[in-house]
Protein backbone atom coordinates (compact mmCIF):
# COMPACT_ATOMS: atom_id res chain seq x y z
CA UNK A 1 0.00 0.00 0.00
CA UNK A 2 1.27 3.68 -0.85
CA UNK A 3 2.22 4.98 2.25
CA UNK A 4 -0.06 8.54 1.47
CA UNK A 5 -2.84 6.36 2.12
CA UNK A 6 -2.05 5.95 5.42
CA UNK A 7 -1.45 9.54 6.04
CA UNK A 8 -2.61 11.03 9.56
CA UNK A 9 -2.98 14.76 9.03
CA UNK A 10 -4.42 17.37 11.70
CA UNK A 11 -4.79 19.96 10.41
CA UNK A 12 -3.74 22.56 13.52
CA UNK A 13 -5.93 25.05 14.91
CA UNK A 14 -8.87 24.36 12.28
CA UNK A 15 -11.81 25.27 14.66
CA UNK A 16 -10.25 28.61 14.74
CA UNK A 17 -9.52 28.61 11.44
CA UNK A 18 -13.13 28.09 10.52
CA UNK A 19 -14.69 30.55 12.84
CA UNK A 20 -12.50 33.50 11.42
CA UNK A 21 -13.75 32.35 7.67
CA UNK A 22 -17.17 32.27 8.94
CA UNK A 23 -16.64 35.89 10.27
CA UNK A 24 -16.64 37.06 6.25
CA UNK A 25 -18.84 34.22 5.16
CA UNK A 26 -21.78 33.98 7.39
CA UNK A 27 -23.96 36.91 7.66
CA UNK A 28 -25.62 35.73 10.92
CA UNK A 29 -22.03 35.53 12.60
CA UNK A 30 -22.14 38.23 15.25
CA UNK A 31 -19.09 39.30 14.43
CA UNK A 32 -19.41 39.68 10.75
CA UNK A 33 -17.41 41.52 9.26
CA UNK A 34 -19.67 44.04 6.92
CA UNK A 35 -18.03 43.90 3.55
CA UNK A 36 -18.59 43.86 -0.33
CA UNK A 37 -19.25 40.00 0.01
CA UNK A 38 -22.55 38.45 -1.61
CA UNK A 39 -22.41 35.54 0.23
CA UNK A 40 -24.83 33.96 -1.53
CA UNK A 41 -22.59 33.79 -4.71
CA UNK A 42 -19.31 31.63 -5.34
CA UNK A 43 -17.18 32.43 -2.77
CA UNK A 44 -13.18 32.33 -3.38
CA UNK A 45 -10.40 31.27 -0.99
CA UNK A 46 -7.04 30.64 -1.34
CA UNK A 47 -4.99 27.91 0.71
CA UNK A 48 -1.53 29.06 0.12
CA UNK A 49 0.02 25.71 2.20
CA UNK A 50 -2.83 23.30 0.62
CA UNK A 51 -0.87 20.54 2.75
CA UNK A 52 -2.90 17.45 2.51
CA UNK A 53 -5.50 19.55 2.44
CA UNK A 54 -7.13 19.34 6.05
CA UNK A 55 -8.03 22.75 6.04
CA UNK A 56 -9.71 22.80 2.38
CA UNK A 57 -11.54 19.87 2.58
CA UNK A 58 -13.13 20.90 6.03
CA UNK A 59 -13.86 25.10 4.74
CA UNK A 60 -15.04 22.74 1.16
CA UNK A 61 -17.58 21.36 3.35
CA UNK A 62 -18.88 23.23 5.54
CA UNK A 63 -19.37 26.09 2.20
CA UNK A 64 -20.94 24.91 -0.25
CA UNK A 65 -20.58 28.16 -2.65
CA UNK A 66 -16.83 27.80 -1.56
CA UNK A 67 -14.47 27.53 -4.24
CA UNK A 68 -10.47 26.81 -2.91
CA UNK A 69 -7.23 27.26 -5.39
CA UNK A 70 -4.66 25.44 -3.32
CA UNK A 71 -0.97 26.06 -4.17
CA UNK A 72 1.79 23.74 -2.30
CA UNK A 73 5.50 23.05 -3.42
CA UNK A 74 5.81 19.19 -2.20
CA UNK A 75 4.56 17.46 -4.69
CA UNK A 76 3.38 14.31 -2.50
CA UNK A 77 0.69 16.79 -1.15
CA UNK A 78 -0.29 17.72 -4.50
CA UNK A 79 -0.78 13.71 -5.64
CA UNK A 80 -2.37 13.14 -2.80
CA UNK A 81 -4.79 15.57 -3.40
CA UNK A 82 -6.71 14.04 -6.29
CA UNK A 83 -9.15 12.85 -3.70
CA UNK A 84 -10.07 16.47 -3.06
CA UNK A 85 -10.16 17.31 -6.76
CA UNK A 86 -12.28 13.68 -6.74
CA UNK A 87 -14.81 14.66 -4.29
CA UNK A 88 -15.30 18.77 -4.72
CA UNK A 89 -14.93 18.20 -8.45
CA UNK A 90 -14.46 21.76 -9.86
CA UNK A 91 -14.37 23.62 -6.56
CA UNK A 92 -10.66 23.32 -6.32
CA UNK A 93 -7.96 24.13 -8.40
CA UNK A 94 -4.33 22.87 -7.44
CA UNK A 95 -1.28 24.29 -8.27
CA UNK A 96 2.49 23.22 -7.67
CA UNK A 97 5.26 25.70 -6.14
CA UNK A 98 6.09 28.23 -3.86
CA UNK A 99 2.51 30.68 -2.28
CA UNK A 100 5.55 33.30 -2.74
CA UNK A 101 5.76 33.31 -6.19
CA UNK A 102 2.44 32.24 -7.39
CA UNK A 103 0.34 34.24 -5.23
CA UNK A 104 0.83 37.25 -7.09
CA UNK A 105 -0.31 35.63 -10.44
CA UNK A 106 -3.35 34.11 -8.87
CA UNK A 107 -4.46 37.22 -7.43
CA UNK A 108 -3.72 39.43 -10.98
CA UNK A 109 -5.81 36.55 -12.36
CA UNK A 110 -9.16 38.42 -13.61
CA UNK A 111 -11.19 34.91 -13.55
CA UNK A 112 -10.06 34.87 -9.95
CA UNK A 113 -11.72 37.28 -7.65
CA UNK A 114 -10.53 36.38 -4.36
CA UNK A 115 -12.34 36.68 -1.18
CA UNK A 116 -10.07 35.08 1.22
CA UNK A 117 -5.89 33.90 1.92
CA UNK A 118 -5.47 30.95 4.29
CA UNK A 119 -1.25 30.19 5.02
CA UNK A 120 -0.28 27.61 7.50
CA UNK A 121 3.24 28.28 7.35
CA UNK A 122 4.55 24.84 9.43
CA UNK A 123 5.97 21.64 8.35
CA UNK A 124 3.07 19.04 7.63
CA UNK A 125 3.19 15.86 10.76
CA UNK A 126 3.59 14.06 7.16
CA UNK A 127 6.64 15.39 6.50
CA UNK A 128 8.17 15.43 10.06
CA UNK A 129 6.97 11.97 10.72
CA UNK A 130 8.59 10.57 7.20
CA UNK A 131 12.30 10.10 7.94
CA UNK A 132 13.51 9.83 4.60
CA UNK A 133 12.69 13.56 4.36
CA UNK A 134 15.30 14.05 6.92
CA UNK A 135 13.16 16.83 8.94
CA UNK A 136 13.05 14.57 11.79
CA UNK A 137 15.88 13.99 14.69
CA UNK A 138 15.66 10.26 13.85
CA UNK A 139 16.95 10.84 10.33
CA UNK A 140 20.38 10.28 9.32
CA UNK A 141 20.04 12.22 6.29
CA UNK A 142 19.91 15.98 6.27
CA UNK A 143 17.60 16.71 3.45
CA UNK A 144 14.94 19.21 4.59
CA UNK A 145 13.03 19.88 1.60
CA UNK A 146 9.68 20.89 1.26
CA UNK A 147 10.08 20.76 -2.60
CA UNK A 148 11.76 17.78 -3.14
CA UNK A 149 12.39 19.00 -6.78
CA UNK A 150 15.12 21.20 -6.05
CA UNK A 151 18.21 21.11 -5.73
CA UNK A 152 19.55 22.88 -1.96
CA UNK A 153 19.71 20.42 0.88
CA UNK A 154 20.66 21.00 4.48
CA UNK A 155 22.91 18.58 4.04
CA UNK A 156 24.77 20.54 1.15
CA UNK A 157 24.55 23.48 3.85
CA UNK A 158 26.16 21.86 6.41
CA UNK A 159 29.20 20.42 4.03
CA UNK A 160 29.49 23.62 1.70
CA UNK A 161 28.87 26.74 3.02
CA UNK A 162 31.38 28.96 4.83
CA UNK A 163 31.88 29.34 8.40
CA UNK A 164 30.56 33.09 7.99
CA UNK A 165 27.17 31.89 5.92
CA UNK A 166 26.45 29.01 8.77
CA UNK A 167 27.01 31.66 11.22
CA UNK A 168 24.31 34.21 9.79
CA UNK A 169 21.50 30.88 9.31
CA UNK A 170 22.47 30.00 13.15
CA UNK A 171 22.04 33.96 14.77
CA UNK A 172 19.36 34.91 12.32
CA UNK A 173 16.77 32.11 11.54
CA UNK A 174 18.06 29.75 14.78
CA UNK A 175 18.71 32.85 17.26
CA UNK A 176 20.92 30.69 18.73
CA UNK A 177 23.81 32.22 21.34
CA UNK A 178 26.55 30.22 20.59
CA UNK A 179 26.50 31.00 16.62
CA UNK A 180 30.27 30.99 15.91
CA UNK A 181 31.40 28.45 18.25
CA UNK A 182 28.12 25.94 16.60
CA UNK A 183 29.54 26.96 12.92
CA UNK A 184 33.47 26.61 13.65
CA UNK A 185 32.68 23.12 15.06
CA UNK A 186 30.61 21.92 11.88
CA UNK A 187 33.41 23.32 10.13
CA UNK A 188 36.28 21.28 12.29
CA UNK A 189 34.02 18.41 11.71
CA UNK A 190 33.57 18.35 8.36
CA UNK A 191 37.02 18.50 7.61
CA UNK A 192 37.24 15.16 9.09
CA UNK A 193 34.32 13.57 7.23
CA UNK A 194 30.73 14.29 5.97
CA UNK A 195 28.54 15.75 8.20
CA UNK A 196 25.28 13.52 8.98
CA UNK A 197 22.19 13.97 11.25
CA UNK A 198 23.91 11.72 14.49
CA UNK A 199 27.30 14.18 13.91
CA UNK A 200 25.02 17.40 13.86
CA UNK A 201 23.30 16.26 16.59
CA UNK A 202 26.50 15.46 18.89
CA UNK A 203 27.70 18.91 17.80
CA UNK A 204 24.42 20.62 18.84
CA UNK A 205 24.78 19.02 22.19
CA UNK A 206 28.60 20.37 22.82
CA UNK A 207 26.45 24.06 22.62
CA UNK A 208 25.07 25.54 26.11
CA UNK A 209 21.50 26.38 26.10
CA UNK A 210 19.52 27.89 28.76
CA UNK A 211 16.22 26.78 26.60
CA UNK A 212 14.24 23.56 27.68
CA UNK A 213 14.05 22.41 24.10
CA UNK A 214 16.49 19.81 22.50
CA UNK A 215 19.66 21.12 22.02
CA UNK A 216 19.63 20.49 18.10
CA UNK A 217 16.05 21.77 17.49
CA UNK A 218 16.83 25.90 17.25
CA UNK A 219 19.49 24.18 14.40
CA UNK A 220 17.36 21.86 12.48
CA UNK A 221 15.11 24.98 12.40
CA UNK A 222 17.52 27.27 11.41
CA UNK A 223 18.49 25.15 8.29
CA UNK A 224 15.33 23.81 7.67
CA UNK A 225 14.50 27.61 7.07
CA UNK A 226 17.19 28.45 4.41
CA UNK A 227 16.66 25.27 2.73
CA UNK A 228 13.03 26.39 2.28
CA UNK A 229 13.42 29.88 1.78
CA UNK A 230 10.88 29.82 4.54
CA UNK A 231 11.06 33.73 5.67
CA UNK A 232 11.64 35.06 2.15
CA UNK A 233 8.80 33.03 0.93
CA UNK A 234 6.24 34.65 4.00
CA UNK A 235 7.99 38.12 3.18
CA UNK A 236 6.92 37.81 -0.55
CA UNK A 237 3.44 36.61 0.71
CA UNK A 238 3.20 39.74 3.12
CA UNK A 239 4.24 42.31 0.15
CA UNK A 240 1.62 40.87 -2.03
CA UNK A 241 -0.96 41.21 0.00
CA UNK A 242 -0.26 44.95 1.07
CA UNK A 243 -2.02 45.77 -2.13
CA UNK A 244 -4.97 44.28 -1.63
CA UNK A 245 -8.70 44.86 -0.71
CA UNK A 246 -11.92 43.32 0.45
CA UNK A 247 -9.51 40.47 1.40
CA UNK A 248 -9.55 38.45 4.60
CA UNK A 249 -5.67 37.40 5.70
CA UNK A 250 -5.49 34.29 7.94
CA UNK A 251 -1.64 33.04 8.65
CA UNK A 252 -0.81 30.38 10.87
CA UNK A 253 3.15 30.39 12.22
CA UNK A 254 4.88 28.05 14.45
CA UNK A 255 8.08 30.08 15.63
CA UNK A 256 8.46 33.71 17.13
CA UNK A 257 10.21 34.81 13.71
CA UNK A 258 7.18 34.37 11.74
CA UNK A 259 5.16 35.57 14.06
CA UNK A 260 7.53 38.44 14.45
CA UNK A 261 7.00 39.53 10.90
CA UNK A 262 3.42 38.85 10.61
CA UNK A 263 2.50 41.02 13.65
CA UNK A 264 4.48 43.98 12.33
CA UNK A 265 3.00 43.88 9.15
CA UNK A 266 -0.33 44.23 10.52
CA UNK A 267 0.61 46.56 13.08
CA UNK A 268 1.95 48.60 10.10
CA UNK A 269 -1.00 48.05 7.84
CA UNK A 270 -3.50 49.51 10.51
CA UNK A 271 -1.95 52.76 10.95
CA UNK A 272 -3.77 55.36 10.46
CA UNK A 273 -1.08 57.99 10.70
CA UNK A 274 2.04 57.30 8.22
CA UNK A 275 3.50 60.74 9.77
CA UNK A 276 7.16 60.18 11.21
CA UNK A 277 7.04 59.55 14.64
CA UNK A 278 9.06 63.04 15.27
CA UNK A 279 6.17 64.86 13.58
CA UNK A 280 5.18 67.64 15.87
CA UNK A 281 1.49 67.04 14.11
CA UNK A 282 -0.32 65.13 11.70
CA UNK A 283 0.03 66.16 8.04
CA UNK A 284 -0.28 62.63 5.87
CA UNK A 285 -4.46 62.70 6.33
CA UNK A 286 -4.70 60.38 9.11
CA UNK A 287 -6.72 58.10 6.57
CA UNK A 288 -4.30 55.63 5.28
CA UNK A 289 -5.27 52.10 7.85
CA UNK A 290 -5.45 49.65 5.03
CA UNK A 291 -7.73 47.00 7.45
CA UNK A 292 -7.97 46.05 10.59
CA UNK A 293 -6.55 43.00 12.96
CA UNK A 294 -9.56 40.47 13.94
CA UNK A 295 -7.70 39.75 17.23
CA UNK A 296 -5.66 41.74 19.72
CA UNK A 297 -3.47 38.94 20.43
CA UNK A 298 -3.11 35.57 18.11
CA UNK A 299 -5.27 32.75 19.00
CA UNK A 300 -3.35 29.50 20.00
CA UNK A 301 -4.58 25.88 20.69
CA UNK A 302 -7.43 24.88 23.69
CA UNK A 303 -6.30 22.36 25.98
CA UNK A 304 -8.79 20.06 24.08
CA UNK A 305 -6.58 20.56 20.73
CA UNK A 306 -3.37 20.24 22.76
CA UNK A 307 -4.17 17.06 24.76
CA UNK A 308 -4.87 15.43 21.22
CA UNK A 309 -1.98 17.33 19.15
CA UNK A 310 1.52 18.44 21.24
CA UNK A 311 2.43 19.65 17.40
CA UNK A 312 -0.12 22.37 18.17
CA UNK A 313 1.40 23.93 21.12
CA UNK A 314 3.67 26.86 19.47
CA UNK A 315 1.20 27.68 16.67
CA UNK A 316 -0.41 31.43 16.51
CA UNK A 317 -3.45 32.33 14.54
CA UNK A 318 -3.01 35.98 13.32
CA UNK A 319 -6.12 37.42 10.90
CA UNK A 320 -6.09 40.86 8.85
CA UNK A 321 -9.32 41.95 7.08
CA UNK A 322 -8.50 44.52 4.37
CA UNK A 323 -10.88 47.28 3.35
CA UNK A 324 -12.53 47.45 0.22
CA UNK A 325 -11.76 51.59 0.28
CA UNK A 326 -8.29 52.31 1.79
CA UNK A 327 -6.52 55.87 2.49
CA UNK A 328 -4.27 56.20 -0.22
Amino acid sequence: MNKRENIKHIPVLLNEVLDTFDRMINPSNKNFIQNNIDSSKDINIIDCTLGFGGMSNALLEKYENLNIIGIDRDIEAISYNDRLKDKFKDRIKIFHGNFGDLLPTIINNERHHIHGILADIGVSSYQLDTIERGFSFNSKELDMRMDITQKLRADIILNSYSRYELERIFREYGEIREYKKLANLIVIERNKREITGDILQNIALRISSKNKLHPATLVYQALRIEVNDELGQLNKLLNTCKDIHSILLCIISFHSLEDRIIKEAFKKWSKNCICEENSFKCICGNNHAKGFSLYKKPLIASNEELANNKRARSAKLRAFYFFANRGI
